[in-house]
């Protein structure tokens, strides 16, 4: 079977792992879609922009050093491209769509499995015609609080009603289920793959032995987040331990802005990062945390949480979207009923009394197999033999 598998770098954190799998069961051809605004995201980060280029080898764009640390993911590959949209405007960025079909074209494939339902994505649609199956990936079925976009809406509407398409791919049963509630498309199969650590993240901190020292919030600052009730809950935790300190890392998005008033109360306890974390300063704050907070009032699943296992490190979270399924309450992590500031600092102080937090990070590391993305490959198997 030839496959093209096409997502984007903001979701290569997780592509990766899947192209591991997929490299050993298909002939597998990986499009990676790149913006000049996005260049820099996840694990992903765009070094040589072409000016005159559209369709690029992945190792063409990136420097020695990203190359080095992707290579072993995309060897056994048939072949790793960039789409890389950098010609200007709507008329650009056709050019850029017409070269990708001439490549889509030139493959062949039979199947098209995508992983990047962008607004760019549509531009590919003229080339699905020659795809005998499509399968596609849902990351999140519904827009997340505060981060509605109808272009990216009518995306998903208009792939999720192709005749092509045979399936769907979810990373947790809740995505599953919101999904199958929401759109109603019962016709059609759908799969959850299970998401397990980040394994280039944990290649990336090695061997590191770094004093823990911190919280740490991470990833993009935004509504749905909870990063209001997480600064609330903190007095608490001040008054009980006054030498904790808490980071906040990452960019907002939509011109989300923190409220200010915690942090004009703590300014010595409380640090923010509102900006681009490039993945050697992540591996370093997360290899500095006690525990991770992700204090969402809503999600589906989460890279934080697969991140912060990858370094061992455990997690408070609250009991929504797949936090559920994959936090193993006072084993891998903690559970906390979510929008609540008083129970989440008891949560917070009782993983840092008597340093309860040591032991859940003992059990990760414990329980980590080397390779256990490897336990989907069946799934995907199965599925692209679907009629």
């Amino acid at each position: 079977m030839k496959l093209i598998f096409y997502t984007a770098n903001c979701f290569m954190d997780t592509s990766i792992e899947v192209i591991n799998i997929l490299k050993h069961v298909v002939e597998l051809h990986v499009i990676i879609e790149v913006r000049q605004e996005t260049k820099s995201q996840t694990i992903i980060d765009v070094s040589n922009f072409p000016a005159d280029q559209d369709v690029v080898p992945v190792e063409k764009m990136l420097n020695s050093t990203n190359y080095a640390k992707l290579k072993p993911y995309l060897d056994g590959t048939a072949s790793a491209n960039f789409v890389a949209y950098a010609r200007p405007g709507l008329a650009g960025n056709f050019k850029t769509a017409k070269a990708l079909h001439k490549h889509i074209k030139a493959i062949n494939a039979d199947v098209l499995h995508l992983e990047a339902l962008l607004v760019r994505s549509l531009l590919i649609i003229p080339s699905l015609f020659s795809f005998k199956k499509i399968y596609l990936t849902i990351h999140d079925p519904l827009p997340h609080v505060g981060e509605k976009d109808f272009k990216i809406n009518l995306a998903k509407f208009i792939y999720f009603n192709l005749p092509k398409v045979k399936g769907f791919f979810f990373y947790s049963e809740f995505a599953k289920k919101q999904f199958q509630q929401y759109y109603k498309i019962n016709n059609k199969p759908c799969w959850v793959v299970k998401m397990y650590p980040l394994s280039y993240y944990k290649k990336l901190a090695g061997n590191r032995n770094i004093d823990k020292r911190s919280l740490l919030f991470f990833g993009r600052l935004s509504p749905y987040k909870g990063i209001e009730v997480l600064l609330n809950s903190m007095s608490n935790v001040f008054e009980r331990f006054p030498l904790t300190h808490l980071v906040i890392a990452g960019r907002s998005v939509n011109d989300y802005k923190i409220p200010q008033e915690v942090l004009n109360k703590y300014p010595d306890k409380i640090t923010v990062l509102n900006r681009h974390i490039s993945n050697d300063e992540l591996v370093r704050l997360i290899g500095e945390a006690k525990f991770v907070i992700c204090p969402y009032i809503e999600a589906t699943q989460s890279g934080v949480l697969m991140t912060s296992f990858a370094l061992n490190t455990p997690v408070l979270a609250s009991a929504v979207g797949a936090f559920e399924e994959y936090i193993v309450d006072n084993q891998n992590g903690c559970l906390v009923a979510p929008n609540n500031s008083q129970l989440l600092a008891e949560k917070t102080i009782g993983l840092l009394e008597d340093d309860y937090y040591k032991n859940l990070s003992m059990n990760i590391k414990m329980h980590q197999d080397h390779n256990p993305w490897n336990l989907n490959e069946q799934i995907y198997i199965s599925a692209y033999q679907t009629n």
